[in-house]
């Protein structure tokens, strides 16, 4: 959440809707108990600028969105309208579409839309009614009563219950959503020298995994150029959304950085909700922003040393020139 809403400080942003959009729900979302007055506020600033937001923004807010049960109404019908590429969660999860408004999407979008409401598990016999009604071969099944659920890929809602089970879970999620690279926590030393994005990837993710923290940081400050005091600061304040940046800076990919985040922090990813938006926030990551964050880091770095020496040959010349007075 922090860095969308620093986007917002960079001066001449491609989109700042996009990032205004982004970091309202990202707040939102992030209420235990949010009440009326605030979905108020989130549907008063979301709705009007939802018309100039990109697919990839929409889609991060139907992710967002799709589990939430205080979700505003009026904001989840109106992306349910969207294309099912970007509105799919809402369809098959959100907990705040009504009966009513289930069968007027499928009335009102047609079979794209109704495919996606087929998924969702108890429905009731009004949208039951409507997907039979839907020029489909499964919907029709599924309002049948003989829908296989294997057919669209259900997916079970497994919750860790432990650090131990969350790191588990979160490396087999990344094997299988990247099969192209599925050697991440067992890289072989040469991949770990090689010095590409995987062997980066590989050792970070080694050392992410190792009880010394201290290995971490000192491999992140050797990727990016850091001090190892930044990088340590990476680590500790890693809810800050700094340590994806640098991530993304060095082509670490979204899989690999999930483990390496959750291995350092396991409570990140420990519902599927969470696991969505983390996926959600770090996409939306430009690597060539991040690249040029980091830049900037080193450059304030560099700065701050510099400052430092000439302060202290300041105070050499002085101490000398008051030697040589007395």
């Amino acid at each position: 959440m922090p860095t969308h809403f620093r986007a917002l400080e960079q001066p001449g942003h491609a989109n700042r809707k996009d990032e205004i959009l982004r970091a309202s729900i990202s707040a939102f979302v992030a209420l235990s108990k949010p009440n009326k007055r605030d979905c108020n506020q989130i549907e008063d600033l979301a709705l009007p600028i939802l018309q100039y937001a990109t697919d990839q923004t929409k889609r991060f807010v139907c992710a967002a969105l799709a589990e939430n049960g205080s979700a505003p109404v009026n904001l989840v019908r109106k992306l349910c309208d969207e294309p099912v590429e970007i509105c799919a969660p809402l369809l098959l999860l959100s907990p705040v579409m009504t009966p009513i408004d289930l069968v007027a999407i499928i009335g009102r979008k047609g079979k794209e839309h109704a495919r996606i409401i087929a998924r969702r598990s108890h429905l009731p016999n009004d949208v039951i009614e409507a997907l039979a009604l839907v020029d489909d071969p499964k919907v029709r099944a599924r309002a049948a009563g003989s829908f296989d659920v294997a057919d669209v890929g259900a997916v079970p809602n497994v919750k860790p219950t432990t650090a131990a089970q969350a790191r588990t879970l979160l490396a087999e999620l990344a094997l299988s959503l990247n099969n192209t690279e599925a050697n991440f926590p067992a890289a072989n030393d040469a991949e770990e020298t090689g010095g590409s994005a995987a062997g980066v990837s590989a050792k970070l993710i080694r050392l992410a995994l190792h009880e010394e923290s201290g290995l971490f940081a000192t491999a992140l400050a050797d990727a990016t150029g850091l001090s190892f005091g930044r990088t340590q600061r990476l680590v500790k304040r890693i809810a800050s959304g700094e340590l994806l940046t640098a991530l993304r800076a060095l082509d670490v990919g979204v899989d690999a950085a999930f483990v390496i985040t959750c291995a350092l922090n396991p409570h990140v990813g420990s519902t599927k909700t969470e696991i969505r938006l983390f996926r959600g926030r770090f996409e939306l990551l430009d690597q060539d922003k991040a690249v040029e964050t980091v830049r900037r880091w080193k450059a304030d770095e560099i700065s701050v040393d510099f400052k430092r020496r000439a302060v202290n040959s300041e105070r050499a010349v002085e101490n000398d020139a008051v030697l040589k007075a007395s």
